[in-house]
């Protein structure tokens, strides 16, 4: 997803489904979920499930979200950073 805003809900499977921006990688396990992604950043929210965001740009820069109700939208930028 280079630019644009995908909400949907992803069942449960053996592997997770990804969805690929220019600057994030989120692993859906089960969940509902929203994604705006642009050139300069991705906003993902977890609207209820699990995620997994990593920055493109360090791999490294992961983080895990468990929500119940849109708890912890997350800001991914180019740099690798969140916000």
């Amino acid at each position: 997803m280079v630019t644009g805003r995908i909400l949907s809900v992803f069942g449960k499977r053996e592997e997770p489904h990804r969805i690929y921006t220019p600057t994030a990688t989120i692993g859906i396990r089960g969940t509902g979920i929203y994604v705006e992604s642009d050139e300069e950043k991705s906003y993902v929210c977890t609207c209820y499930g699990h995620t997994r965001i990593s920055a493109n740009a360090n791999p490294d820069v992961s983080k895990d979200i468990i929500s119940e109700h849109h708890d912890e939208p997350v800001y991914v930028l180019p740099g690798g950073s969140d916000r």
